[in-house]
C-alpha cells in the first residue's frame, strides 16, 4: 500500500492585502475555518518617505519661468510604482494558483487604496472575476474577524 497525498478539493481562497503584505487564506465552503495557505510582501511599500530621505525634498526650476517646486511627487510615484509592482505580482501568483487547481473562485479583501490597483493588475491575467470584492484594510486582524466579515458579503 503505498502513502500518496490526500487529495484536496479546490475551494475558496480568500486574498486579503494592502500595499505592503497579502495574506492567502483557503476554505472548503463558506462554513469552513480559514486556512492560511501563503503570505506574499511588499518591503518597499513599508518605507516612509522620512527614512528615504529626511532632509527637506530637493528643489527644482521650472523650464519656463521663476517657479520652483519640490520632488516630492517624484516619491510618492515611486511608492505608487511599488504598489503597482506588488499587484501584478500576487495576481501572477494567483493565476498560477488556479491554473494548479487550488481553487476555484476567490474574494479580494483589500485597502481601498490598493483593491483599484489589484483590480487593473487581475484584469491582465485570465482569471475570472472575483466571488467578492471588499474594500477594507484587515491584514492585521484575525481570521474570526474576516469570518464574520465574509458571512456580510
Amino acid at each position: 500500500m503505498s502513502v500518496g497525498r490526500v487529495y484536496q478539493a479546490p475551494g475558496q481562497w480568500i486574498v486579503v492585502a494592502n500595499e505592503s503584505l497579502a495574506i492567502l487564506y483557503r476554505r472548503s465552503n463558506s462554513r469552513s475555518p480559514l486556512e492560511e495557505t501563503g503570505r506574499l510582501e511588499n518591503p518597499a511599500a513599508r518605507i516612509r518617505a522620512a527614512d528615504i530621505d529626511a532632509d527637506r525634498s530637493g528643489r527644482v526650476f521650472d523650464r519656463h519661468g521663476t517657479g520652483r517646486h519640490g520632488l516630492d511627487r517624484e516619491l510618492h510615484g515611486a511608492m505608487r510604482n511599488a504598489s503597482r509592482e506588488f499587484a501584478r505580482r500576487l495576481a501572477r501568483r494567483l493565476e498560477e494558483a488556479r491554473h494548479a487547481g487550488e481553487f476555484d473562485q476567490f474574494v479580494l479583501v483589500a485597502a481601498p487604496r490598493f483593491l483599484g490597483e489589484l483590480r487593473a493588475a487581475l484584469a491582465t491575467t485570465n482569471l475570472p472575476a472575483p466571488a467578492a470584492a471588499i474594500d477594507k484594510d484587515v491584514v492585521t486582524r484575525d481570521p474570526s474577524f474576516l469570518r464574520g466579515l465574509l458571512a456580510g458579503a
